[in-house]
């Protein structure tokens, strides 16, 4: 062991009691990065994991292999193992769709879950089939364990499966078994490949398939070869590297380095305040190691040895608690996810595993030794370059430097405490603009609750329908099963419609379109330099409800054509300002009295010709309130039988592709749960429960209670952290600040300053740090919550996210700062009054 280690090591283990503000500071520091650094290793884990389950980790796939290339591949030293799948099409006019293709998977597959169970089981050998939910479903005539025959060939349905992506396929999908080591591939197949070296995909991948004879450029451009992108990118493995990350997860990167950095920054400040200020006790201990030959790199490597020695205790406890805190806030998850989830048991918490752990500690090592090292920097150069005079004599030059022309008045405490406050200031800076940071974070939570709470109020519409049901089918919505809604008790409105939201809307192709008010409004607003360009919204609605629309409300039922152009009703309504929120916009009428037509383009093909459609009426509210008044669009309403023609006369149905429709349901409130269960079931019978969905509003509260839950319970957990931050570090900087002017309270009592004296003038100091502190948090605040507005486009003006803001909360995060600083205070003159006049002036 190194004298300076020694040394080093002797310093940090006498008087332990110093000790606690530095060591306080370092363990919340390592708690709090720990907790984020776990979360993240959590939810990276949980990712893999899925993947890996789902896909079967394999790094690429390669489709139409030919046998000789598959047994290629299987040699290469490179090639960990290799999965093969088999596609055969039988077909059977017996089924409701005559064609069927057959997957067979080879046997590990399955073990992968890469199909999702639906019921049954997954097939065992090469005469059982997975079928889908589907074809049960259009044949009756067959359920599990009943057998099928198919183009002559026997097979026995052994359960089935979602059909995500293959209700809509002209051909019935199914997934048979095989085993590749005991079968002889005779045609090409697909297949699926594992790497030794799973980091090295993107340069190996190619390689193969050059070695096969082929273009990897020319194939992936092909679709004959399909990286496993999702897994990849959850291991961090990217085509041009680590520095090099792509998609969303570049986002999630950047995202992850700003907090953290934010944190280290933070915690720098923390622990440079407590360390520079224990550090001061030894400044007379290194003056005499210079006097005896200590040169300035060695009492620098003496100073961040001393600050790394002490912090190995906190570091490691801090670990240890943050790994069990983060236990915790998983666990509250699962138990508010079981409050609103009727029959759901939160144990999959007691089965987290230990692997995110090992994957987060070296990191948090790291990150909080960085910090450590980090804080200790500037006392250690400000320890080194202190003369030996000084040095022994515990003086800082800087600290004479900083002191200020005070005058002083018959109030002498006062003016005591600001010649201490100068004398003093780059403590107090310090201190101030740690404790500002610390109120700043906590406070940007409240930002974002306030601007969710004005979004909630002002910018959310507020629907006339309970229940909500969306589906997607070959054919049209099934008359009976519509039928059948509508007899459900406690059901008083239904609409079944559609909507087409592919077309947009050109000034240039619609001259004189817009109104005098939307052109005023615009010129207004300086949104005239540019043409009025805008999404269309089209939708079609039951032939029966729109009749009874247009009767109540003395309309012509447009159900017809006008000179070869299908006719539609106008909504003639826009928001005057589209930046305001909806519910306080002013609508103002869209279009000219004098239009009788419209001109579209398609969205995804602007210069594909103009789609005309005739402007039958106008209207100024949306039909049955299926949708909000218009912000920055068009809405354009027709019968459903014409909407349907008009979408296959345009091509906007086109075959196997599936249409989509919306039913929206007033049901009684008081059944709402038994009406939305049965609304499910009902509409199970007719669709598969992949193609479609059913909420109601009871389902989207209980998420967003949920929700609301989770995010209070986060909330919690860190402004706990930030609390605990804040008044331990108030305390903590300013008991040590106290502390090391033991001497200075000696030599004032010594003179004849009173108790009360010392504590008027502490006090005095307190509230001149909490006026510094409260000015840079005024300021930071300010600008954070104008940066705030300004990136969500000044849906709400700055002023009003801060007027909303939690003040309460805001307020009790400030106070508590200030019983940390009095605390510290009213500790230190207990302190000063009971140590000895004459043993504190002879202490240096």
């Amino acid at each position: 062991m190194s004298i300076i280690r020694e040394l080093a090591h002797d310093s940090v283990k006498t008087d332990q009691k110093s000790l606690i503000a530095v060591r306080v500071s370092i363990f919340i520091a390592v708690v709090l990065i720990g907790f984020f650094l776990i979360v993240f290793s959590i939810n990276d884990y949980g990712q893999v994991a899925y993947l890996t389950e789902t896909t079967g980790g394999h790094s690429a796939e390669l489709f139409a292999t030919s046998p000789e290339d598959v047994a290629e591949l299987k040699i290469d030293h490179r090639v960990k193992r290799l999965a093969l799948i088999q596609r055969e099409e039988l077909e059977d006019t017996s089924l409701k769709r005559p064609q069927m293709e057959i997957d067979y998977l080879d046997a590990p597959m399955y073990e992968y879950k890469c199909v999702e169970l639906a019921s049954g089981r997954y097939p065992q050998n090469s005469d059982e089939l997975l079928v889908s939910e589907l074809f049960l479903m259009e044949n009756p005539g067959f359920k599990i364990g009943s057998g099928v025959t198919i183009a002559g060939r026997h097979f026995q349905i052994c359960g089935t499966f979602k059909e995500y992506l293959f209700s809509f396929e002209g051909t019935y999908t199914s997934f048979g078994w095989m085993d590749s080591t005991k079968t002889q591939v005779s045609g090409p197949v697909d297949l699926c490949i594992w790497l030794e070296n799973e980091k090295a995909t993107y340069k190996q991948i190619p390689a193969l398939v050059q070695k096969l004879g082929l273009d990897p450029v020319k194939l992936e451009k092909d679709g004959g070869l399909i990286y496993n992108t999702a897994y990849l990118q959850a291991k961090l493995i990217f085509p041009g590297g680590i520095l090099k990350p792509t998609g969303d997860v570049a986002e999630t990167m950047l995202f992850r380095g700003v907090a953290l950095l934010c944190l280290i920054l933070l915690f720098v400040l923390i622990i440079n305040n407590a360390f520079s200020i224990w550090n001061e006790r030894d400044l007379k201990q290194i003056g005499l190691l210079k006097s005896c030959g200590m040169s300035k790199s060695q009492v620098k490597r003496f100073v961040v040895e001393k600050a790394l020695l002490l912090s190995l205790r906190p570091i490691l406890l801090g670990i240890a608690a943050s790994y069990l805190l983060t236990l915790l806030l998983f666990y509250l998850f699962e138990m508010t996810h079981t409050k609103y989830h009727i029959a759901y048991t939160p144990i999959e918490i007691l089965k987290t595993p230990f692997a995110p752990l090992a994957g987060a500690v070296l990191p948090v090592l790291c990150l909080a030794l960085l910090i450590v090292f980090l804080a200790s920097l500037k006392t250690a150069k400000k320890s080194s370059e202190l003369s030996v005079v000084n040095a022994i004599k515990n003086l800082d030059p800087e600290r004479s430097l900083n002191l200020k022309d005070i005058r002083y008045t018959s109030n002498i405490e006062c003016s005591l405490a600001k010649e201490y406050s100068s004398s003093y200031g780059k403590t107090y800076r310090g201190m101030s603009i740690a404790l500002a940071l610390a109120c700043l974070i906590f406070s940007m939570a409240l930002i974002v609750q306030s601007f969710n709470h004005l979004h909630e109020r002002y910018n959310t519409y507020q629907s006339p329908y309970n229940i909500n049901a969306s589906f997607v089918t070959l054919e049209n919505a099934n008359p009976e099963m519509i039928a059948q809604l509508k007899q459900v008790n406690g059901i008083s409105r239904l609409i079944l419609y559609r909507a087409h939201m592919n077309l947009e809307f050109y000034e240039s192709d619609n001259p004189d379109f817009l109104s005098h008010e939307k052109r005023k409004a615009r010129a207004r607003l300086k949104e005239n330099k540019k043409p009025f360009a805008v999404p269309v919204n089209l939708y079609g609605i039951d032939d029966a409800e729109w009749n009874q629309f247009c009767e109540e409300h003395g309309l012509k039922s447009g159900s017809g054509e006008a000179k070869g152009s299908k006719e539609v009703f106008l909504l003639n309504r826009i928001a005057e300002d589209p930046g305001r929120p909806c519910l306080r916009s002013n609508h103002i009428p869209l279009a000219g009295e004098a239009l009788k037509d419209i001109h579209l383009r398609r969205e995804a093909d602007s210069e594909a010709g103009l789609i005309s459609l005739k402007i039958a009426d106008r209207l100024t509210e949306v039909p049955f309130g299926i949708a909000p008044l218009p912000q920055r669009s068009i809405s354009l309403f027709m019968p459903l039988s014409c909407f349907d023609s008009f979408c296959q006369d345009h091509g906007f149905d086109r075959p196997l592709e599936g249409k989509r429709y919306s039913i929206s349901i007033t049901a009684n409130k008081d059944e709402l749960d038994k009406i939305t269960r049965i609304t499910r079931q009902t509409v199970y019978e007719y669709i598969p429960k992949s193609d479609a969905m059913v909420s109601s509003s009871n389902d989207i509260k209980r998420l967003s209670q949920e929700e609301s839950a989770n995010t209070k319970i986060l909330f919690i957990f860190i402004q706990s952290f930030l609390l605990f931050v804040g008044l331990s570090n108030a305390y903590n900087s300013f008991n040590s600040n106290l502390q090391a002017r033991r001497r200075d309270f000696a030599l004032l009592r010594s003179i004849g300053m009173q108790e009360q004296q010392l504590k008027k003038m502490l006090l005095y100091e307190g509230g001149f740090l909490l006026r510094k502190v409260l000015l840079i948090f005024s300021v930071l605040l300010v600008a954070l919550v104008t940066l705030f507005a300004y990136r969500k486009k000044m849906l709400f003006a700055p002023w009003e996210i801060f007027t909303n803001l939690n003040f309460l909360l805001l307020f009790a995060f400030l106070g508590i700062n200030a019983i940390g600083i009095f605390a510290a205070i009213y500790g230190g003159i207990r302190r000063a009054l009971s140590q000895d006049i004459q043993e504190s002036l002879r202490e240096n």
